[in-house]
Formats: structure tokens, C-alpha cells, sequence
């Protein structure tokens, strides 16, 4: 008994944390640079938005000379390693455009984030999939692991679940459904409320907790029948809150499909990272006894169920307050 208690100290502690950072999802403010050609070897800067003030720190390739708002290169062009501190704290990413001279070469963007501060800046497109694949991949892993109402999701559908074959059906119509409603969106194809979405998101949480309550008390519905079903709907959802995390990158048509490949396979990463972590969990805790795991289970989705309402209250008044 002592051992439940503890337990269930550190869940409701652990609850209230999430309570805490979770109405704000995915929250990652992104500056751009543009770097712009005048003359051989000569590139006007400007920052996007302007007032970064001194929270970011640039360090050209050695040969570059900063005048002003003027990046002087020579002959050797800009070329060689670029590096920016302080990612990570104020801003999640600096998105680095450099466009050559008109008719020279297309433009190249890069993506700076905390996890990949230093870039080697090359001619032409250079090794263009090599970065996007050590940019994007940990960008994908990040967004999932950090994102605490997606894993609440999934979460729930492992409560839901019985059995190893529906878990891989569920869990494999989530991931293709968030998966095709991320690239619609990246792509362009349809524009949504982010807020909106993140709105709904918390109340399809919420939704899906009062479904693994109505299991564990022996009722049958159709979410215990299909829980595929419900994985794929409330997927498609969740596939455009995982977009707003990459379209805010500002990503050109040159790096979209392949940002978009590494990202969504950093997301697949982290959920299956995730779902092992949890069935481990769930393996050791039954060692303690089918009552305990039982109780476990429905104070966790009791707990669940409670934030994502709040979650949804809280993120509703965030469209009606401006």
C-alpha cells in the first residue's frame, strides 16, 4: 500500500506539470536570415524579424568580413563553416536563406536548431540531403517527445488497445493518417487555425480518456471494437499539429519533400520510442500484481482525462482573447 501511494504522489505531480506546459502547444518561435548576393562575393543581411537584439550570435567562415549589413567573402564566395550560439533558449531555429546572383545558382536554405548550431555552407547545392536528413531527422524526434498532448494521445490508445495485433493496427493508423494530413498541410493544399487545432487536439484527448474509462468498466462500443478507427480519425488531427511545428520553418521548394521525409520520420522515431518506454512500464508494473496495475491505469486516464479538459478550456479562451 505504501508503494501505491508514493506512486501516485509522483503521478499527481507529474500531472500538474504537464497542466503547467502543456496549454501552449508547440510553441517555437523561429527567425529567418537572408543572405543576398550584390556583387561577387558581397551579401546584404537581414534578419526576419529584425529585432533579435543580441540573443543570437553568428559566426561566419573565417574569411567573411561583416560590414554593417554587408557580408564580404572575396573570391572565395561564402563558402566554409557557419555557426550560430544561443538557439535553444529564445529562439528554436534560425532558417539561413542565401541567394546568389540572379542566373549564378538557385537559392539554398539551411535550418540551424540547438541540436545542429554549425552548418558547412557549400557550392551550389553541396551535400543538400546529408543536412536536411541531420537537421530535420532530430527536428521530428524533438516535436513528439516534447509535444506532451501527442503522447497523451498515443497514451490512450495503449490503454485502449487488447492485444499485440490491435495495438499494431492502431498504432499504424495513427501514424498514417498524421502522416498524410502533415504533408497536405505542408504542402500548401489546405490552411488551418493553429490554435484551432490545438483546441481540438486536447478535446480528442479528453474524448479518448472517457473511452478507456467506459472499457475498463466493461462497456463495448465501437472505440473498443475499432480502436483503429479512432486512432486514424483523431490521426489526421494530430497530423496538422505536427505541421505547424515544420511550416513555421519557412521551408522553399528546394528542402519541402525531403524536410518533410526526416521530419515525419524523427516523429515515427520518438512514438516508437515512446510506446516502448510505456509497454516496458507496463510490463514491470504487472509483475506487481493485476490490482495494482489496475489502479494504475485508471488514475493515469483519470489524470489524463482532467488536463486534456483543461487543456481545451484554456486553449479555447486563447482564440477569444486576441
Amino acid at each position: 500500500m505504501q508503494r501505491v501511494r508514493l506512486w501516485l504522489t509522483g503521478l499527481l505531480a507529474g500531472l500538474l506539470l504537464l497542466v503547467s506546459i502543456g496549454i501552449r502547444a508547440h510553441d517555437t518561435p523561429v527567425v529567418s536570415l537572408t543572405l543576398t548576393e550584390i556583387d561577387a562575393g558581397r551579401y546584404s543581411l537581414s534578419w526576419s524579424p529584425a529585432d533579435i537584439d543580441a540573443a543570437l550570435h553568428v559566426a561566419f567562415p573565417g574569411h567573411c568580413e561583416l560590414q554593417v549589413q554587408v557580408l564580404a567573402c572575396g573570391r572565395k564566395g561564402l563558402v566554409g563553416r557557419l555557426k550560430v550560439d544561443g538557439l535553444g533558449r529564445r529562439y528554436a531555429a534560425v532558417v539561413l536563406l542565401v541567394r546568389a546572383l540572379p542566373g549564378e545558382a538557385a537559392a539554398q536554405t539551411y535550418t540551424l536548431t540547438a541540436a545542429q548550431q554549425e552548418i558547412m555552407l557549400e557550392p551550389a547545392a553541396g551535400n543538400r540531403l546529408r543536412h536536411t536528413a541531420a537537421v530535420y531527422l532530430p527536428l521530428g524526434i524533438e516535436h513528439i517527445v516534447l509535444g506532451v498532448d501527442h503522447l497523451l494521445f498515443v497514451l490512450g490508445l495503449l490503454l485502449l488497445t487488447r492485444g499485440l495485433a490491435d495495438l499494431v493496427k492502431t498504432i499504424t493508423a495513427f501514424t498514417l493518417a498524421h502522416s498524410v494530413s502533415l504533408a497536405v498541410a505542408v504542402f500548401g493544399w489546405i490552411t488551418v487555425n493553429e490554435v484551432l487545432v490545438n483546441a481540438l487536439i486536447a478535446l480528442s484527448i479528453a474524448v479518448l480518456a472517457v473511452e478507456v474509462v467506459h472499457r475498463q468498466r466493461g462497456r463495448t462500443g465501437w472505440s473498443q471494437r475499432a480502436p483503429w478507427v479512432v486512432a486514424f480519425g483523431f490521426g489526421l488531427l494530430h497530423g496538422l499539429g505536427f505541421a505547424g511545428g515544420l511550416v513555421s520553418l519557412g521551408l522553399d521548394q528546394h528542402t519541402l519533400v525531403g524536410a518533410l521525409v526526416f521530419f515525419n520520420l524523427g516523429v515515427e522515431a520518438g512514438q516508437l520510442l515512446f510506446v516502448g518506454l510505456v509497454l516496458g512500464m507496463f510490463a514491470s508494473y504487472r509483475s506487481l500484481g493485476v490490482i495494482l496495475s489496475e489502479r494504475i491505469c485508471t488514475g493515469a486516464i483519470y489524470g489524463v482525462g482532467a488536463i486534456a479538459s483543461y487543456w481545451f478550456v484554456a486553449r479555447v479562451s486563447m482564440m477569444f482573447s486576441g
